[in-house]
């Protein structure tokens, strides 16, 4: 099995897959170019991959497929919801290349696998402001390596978590620090809803805390805000989080940042054994040249809310909204101070 992000965050998003004899796409909110390069520079062929995976319409996951509708290198279909089949098609009405897309593709239910050649593909409903959106995981039918993948969610579904346990690889958004968006300049609706629609850096260690086991091989953090957020910083406390595992649970696990700017570190996974080569992880990183050590944040992660499992995240049919049934509860246990 391979991963790599090849770009991550508002300005696109893609990452790539490759299994024995399949190559998948998540997201192709970039260039053709980028993609093309993005593949070429792990020495696959852009003939050989078969399917897109969509996680929801908005532009920054979508912006390339009108342009590679046609493509006589790229010969692919997407695989999404149904809401989300839907979004895309709407898009016709500006470029019809959008319907012919939406056309082909094919449709996911959730908690309902769908199975490829190589992947067996399950789609799992999240928390965001259009119609459709989703998480994934994707599991190697030979190897049993299993992928998840969820950005652009303030909220992940309980049978998600339960997924992410089963993971050997995680890749989760961790998109904005709670105290840098407050005191951005960027206006009051739009700070309500990034908080409505992404996970911050203290919610995701929130869960990570949670779903980490002996199984998780690696976490990649992802979607990071370019005004809210710093690789440094997340780095920092996804790396607290190793050590503090590691001391309490004597959980190893593997870490990497995917910037903005650049693709990420490239995982594989060979005859059981994880390499972790280039980028920024935690292979790489030097904690004594952090910007952070000295006024680190006190997170407690033991102290987070989720969804009662009969009360699971739900979309509606309608465009661009959601329902989210049921409240929160907040599981409460001891608090973990001097975390950092």
């Amino acid at each position: 099995m391979l991963f790599r992000v090849i770009a991550s965050g508002s300005n696109g998003n893609c990452s790539v897959i490759k299994g024995t004899d399949e190559v998948l796409l998540l997201e192709a909110g970039i260039s053709r170019k980028r993609i093309v390069q993005g593949l070429n520079e792990l020495k696959i062929d852009p003939k050989e991959l078969k399917y897109i995976i969509i996680t929801h319409a908005h532009s920054d996951h979508i912006n390339s497929l009108a342009i590679l509708e046609g493509d006589k290198l790229i010969k692919f279909k997407i695989i999404a919801t149904r809401e989300t089949l839907k979004e895309i098609e709407y898009l016709g009405k500006n470029d019809k290349r959008f319907v012919k897309v939406a056309k082909k593709g094919i449709p996911i239910d959730f908690n309902r696998p769908l199975t490829t050649d190589s992947f067996i593909i399950r789609a799992f409903p999240v928390k965001h402001d259009i119609a459709g959106a989703a998480c994934f995981s994707v599991e190697n039918i030979k190897s049993g390596i299993k992928i998840s993948y969820v950005t652009d969610s303030s909220e992940l579904d309980t049978s998600f978590a339960e997924e992410l346990k089963k993971s050997d690889i995680i890749a989760i958004e961790s998109n904005h620090d709670v105290q840098m968006l407050k005191n951005s300049r960027r206006p009051a609706y739009l700070k309500t809803r990034i908080k409505q629609t992404h996970l911050s850096n203290k919610n995701t260690l929130q869960y990570l805390e949670k779903v980490i086991n002996e199984r998780t091989k690696a976490v990649f953090l992802a979607h990071l805000s370019g005004e809210c957020n710093t690789p440094d910083l997340v780095a920092n406390r996804i790396d607290g989080l190793r050590k503090y595992l590691s001391e309490k649970k004597q959980i190893s696990f593997d870490w990497v940042i995917c910037r903005r700017d650049s693709s990420s570190s490239l995982l594989t996974i060979d005859d059981g054994v994880t390499q972790i080569s280039g980028g920024m992880s935690n292979h790489t990183y030097d904690p004594t040249q952090s910007p952070y050590p000295e006024n680190p944040e006190t997170i407690s992660f033991l102290k987070y809310k989720k969804l009662r499992k009969s009360n699971k995240i739900t979309m509606s049919k309608g465009i661009r909204t959601k329902i989210i049934k049921g409240k929160a509860v907040e599981k409460k246990s001891d608090d973990v101070k001097d975390f950092f």
